[in-house]
């Protein structure tokens, strides 16, 4: 694994926040919904950045954003992984499992709770580290983990 750092999304990460979501979550929505429509997609990223951006961090290597993790707690029992993106050139190096072991190391006894689009083989790897389908929508898998 790489020597990745995390740190606080800053105003300047708008537009790299974006692009990531984008190219990782366009193939999914047009899949679902049909279409990638960037007004549409791009008012609703203004609407999740002005609720996340406390609780989003930039994933770094060597001074580089490579990724963005995004989690909160949601009320005292249950914590919410909202995003977690690692740029295609730095997938499958075991920095989002490493993300993730160290989120559930620091919550060993809060549930965790995450939605994943269905087809997304990210779902593999949050079984491996526990979690379970506990519901489905059309779109997403809903998964927890005890």
């Amino acid at each position: 694994m790489i020597p990745y750092q995390l740190r606080p999304y800053t105003k300047a990460d708008f537009d790299f926040v974006y692009q990531a979501k984008k190219e990782a979550y366009q193939s999914y929505v047009e899949k679902f919904w049909g279409v990638w429509d960037e007004e549409k997609q791009r008012s609703f990223f203004n609407d999740f950045i002005q609720k996340v951006q406390g609780a989003l961090s930039i994933i770094e290597y060597n001074g580089a954003p490579i990724g963005l993790y995004h989690g909160d707690m949601m009320n005292q029992e249950t914590y919410e992984i909202g995003n977690i993106i690692v740029i295609p050139e730095y997938q499958g190096k075991g920095i989002g499992t490493d993300i993730l072991f160290k989120v559930i190391q620091k919550y060993p006894k809060i549930k965790m709770h995450l939605q994943v689009f269905k087809g997304n083989p990210a779902i593999h790897l949050y079984q491996r580290l526990g979690f379970v389908i506990a519901d489905e929508t059309r779109t997403h898998a809903i998964m927890e983990r005890e």
